[in-house]
């Protein structure tokens, strides 16, 4: 790990100026929720915060893995006081990922390829959530587009999720289920793999709502998809 940076923190006035540099050339990163850790190959982050500005402006955030490959630039703002429950916990992202590759095989049938994917949202580290105001995924033929929301408990289990968007492009059944989850909603995930043999969609829209039931168990509790 070579890391090089330099901070000027004030605790009532928050982040005043900061640059980092770091890189991991080789190791594991163990995530909350995963059984497994990632076996990292290279990671490259670059950042720099200058005085008198509110945005963190990030040059690079590469990531060669053994599940996930992407390259990846964008801006943090409202970088303040970082204290519990203080809103300036929560900073906003404005992130664009290029060239993106995951492999979440057995969850996805396949390893996914993006030929672009950009976010803007709020993550919250005190309260263990992830708002997306807007996303945008390019897959070549198509691209979808929407907003979502995750909510994890303390030990990284999803207890909310939440999610809606749209496709414009031409998405073929085959690119539908390589980016549908095997187990999730899976009774209509069947019979699309099952039912429909060929064709083009043309227009596809999806809300999707799941969460804790009475028993603490993780459910559907609203799927529509119109395509």
């Amino acid at each position: 790990i070579f890391l090089e940076g330099s901070f000027d923190f004030d605790r009532e006035e928050g982040l005043q100026t900061a640059e980092l540099d770091l890189e991991v050339r080789e190791g594991e990163l163990s995530i909350p929720g995963l059984d497994e850790p990632y076996e990292v190959e290279s990671f490259v982050a670059s950042a720099k915060l200058d005085s008198g500005q509110s945005v963190m402006d990030i040059a690079s955030f590469d990531l060669q893995s053994s599940r996930v490959d992407f390259s990846s630039s964008g801006k943090l703002s409202e970088l303040g006081a970082i204290s519990d429950g203080d809103i300036n916990s929560s900073p906003l992202f404005d992130l664009s990922f290029e060239t993106l590759a995951i492999d979440f095989t057995p969850t996805f049938a396949e390893p996914i390829l993006v030929k672009s994917f950009d976010l803007v949202g709020r993550i919250d580290a005190d309260e263990e959530t992830l708002e997306v105001e807007r996303f945008n995924l390019d897959r070549q033929t198509h691209s979808v587009s929407g907003t979502f929301y995750t909510k994890r408990d303390p030990k990284g289990a999803l207890q909310e999720l939440r999610a809606q968007g749209e496709m414009s492009g031409i998405m073929s059944p085959e690119e539908l289920l390589e980016i549908w989850p095997v187990k999730f909603a899976d009774g209509a995930r069947r019979w699309i793999e099952r039912s429909i043999l060929s064709g083009d969609i043309d227009s596809l829209s999806f809300i999707s709502d799941f969460g804790l039931d009475e028993q603490g168990v993780f459910v559907e509790k609203q799927m529509d998809l119109d395509w």
